[in-house]
C-alpha cells in the first residue's frame, strides 16, 4: 500500500508530528506504541520478558539445583520447607524443588521454540520468495512438495523423526524446523505472487536491476510483517508441541527439566500432590496467552488497512 494510502485520514500536521517523533506508520516505535495501547498484550509482553529474564539467570534466579532432590522431602506441599531450605511450589515424587525446574524448564522452551520458528522461517522464507517470484517449474515443485508434507498428520511425522534421531534438544529442534516451514513459505509465497506485479517491482526491473537485488531490496521488506505475525503464533504451538512431545517421552532427556516432562510425572499424583502437575501447567498456559495476546496485537499493528487509525 502507498504511502498516500497508508496516510489517508491523516492531515499534514499529524503526520508531520508523527515523523518527528519517530512515529511514522509502519516503523518499529510507531509499532511497539500500538501494541502497548492494547492491555492483554502490554501485560503479555512483561510476562514474556520476566520469563525471558528468569530463564536467561535461571542459575542465580532459582532456589535449588533442579535435577537433585531429597526422597525425605518428596511430594512436599508448597510453602517454606525448613529455615535454610525454601519450596515455594512444593516438590515432586524425587524431592526436587518444582519453582527451579519451572525456571530451568523455561529455558528449554525458549530455547527449542524460538531457534525451531527461526529456522523454520528462515527455510520458508527462502523458500517461498524463490517459489513466488520464480513461478513456473520451480512454483510447482516448492508447492506440491509442501502438499506432500501437509497431508502427513504432524505427531506421526514427528514421532517418526523422534524415533529415528533419538530425544534431545538439538533433534527437536530439527522436528519443528522441518514440520513448520511449510506455514512460511506458504504466506511468503502468496505475498510475492501480488507484490512482483506492482509497480515499483516493475521499474526496478526496468531499470536493469537483479533478480536477486529486486527480491532482498524490494519484495523480502513487504513481506516481513505477515511473517513477523506467523512467527508469534508458531513460537506458542511449538512450545506446546515441545511439552507435548516431552510429555510423551519424546522430547528432551529426562535429565533436563522440561514443562512437559514436569506435567507427566505429576499426572499420577494429582488428587493426593496437585502441585505437582499443576504449577507447570499453569506456567505452560500463562506463556501460551502471553504470546498469542502480543501476536494478535501485531496482527492488528501491523494491517495496513489499520495503520491510519
Amino acid at each position: 500500500m502507498g504511502s498516500a494510502e497508508r496516510g489517508a485520514g491523516m492531515t499534514a500536521e499529524d503526520t508531520m508530528r508523527r515523523v518527528g517523533h519517530g512515529q511514522t506508520p509502519g516503523s518499529p516505535g510507531w509499532t511497539l506504541r500500538r501494541v502497548l495501547r492494547r492491555p492483554s498484550a502490554a501485560v503479555g509482553l512483561l510476562v514474556l520478558l520476566a520469563v525471558i529474564a528468569c530463564a536467561l539467570a535461571a542459575p542465580w534466579v532459582a532456589p535449588q539445583h533442579p535435577t537433585r532432590g531429597r526422597i525425605d522431602r518428596r511430594l512436599q506441599p508448597p510453602g517454606i520447607a525448613e529455615a535454610h531450605r525454601i519450596n515455594l511450589l512444593g516438590t515432586d515424587p524425587l524431592g526436587r524443588d518444582v519453582l527451579s525446574r519451572i525456571i530451568f524448564g523455561a529455558r528449554v522452551s525458549l530455547i527449542v521454540g524460538i531457534s525451531a520458528v527461526f529456522g523454520a522461517g528462515v527455510l520458508g522464507t527462502v523458500l517461498g520468495l524463490v517459489s513466488g517470484y520464480a513461478g513456473r517449474i520451480t512454483d510447482t515443485v516448492v508447492m506440491r512438495v509442501a502438499d506432500v508434507q501437509l497431508a502427513f498428520p504432524f505427531v506421526l511425522l514427528a514421532l517418526a523423526i523422534v524415533a529415528i534421531l533419538g530425544p534431545g534438544v538439538g533433534n527437536l529442534i530439527i522436528v519443528f524446523v522441518v514440520t513448520g516451514w511449510v506455514v512460511f513459505a506458504r504466506i511468503v509465497r502468496g505475498q510475492v505472487l501480488q507484490i512482483r506485479e506492482r509497480e515499483f517491482v516493475q521499474a526496478s526491473r526496468g531499470l536493469g536491476a537483479s533478480d536477486a537485488r529486486v527480491v532482498v531490496r524490494h519484495v523480502l521488506p513487504n513481506v516481513t510483517g505477515p511473517l513477523i505475525v506467523v512467527a508469534s503464533f508458531e513460537l506458542a504451538k511449538v512450545i506446546i508441541w515441545e511439552a507435548s512431545l516431552s510429555f510423551l517421552g519424546l522430547g528432551v532427556p529426562p535429565t533436563i527439566p522440561s514443562w512437559g516432562a514436569m506435567l507427566s510425572d505429576g499426572r499420577q499424583y494429582v488428587d493426593t500432590a496437585w502441585w505437582v502437575a499443576t504449577f507447570p501447567g499453569v506456567a505452560l498456559m500463562v506463556v501460551v496467552l502471553s504470546i498469542n495476546a502480543v501476536g494478535d496485537a501485531l496482527r492488528d499493528a501491523l494491517d495496513p488497512r489499520l495503520q491510519h487509525l
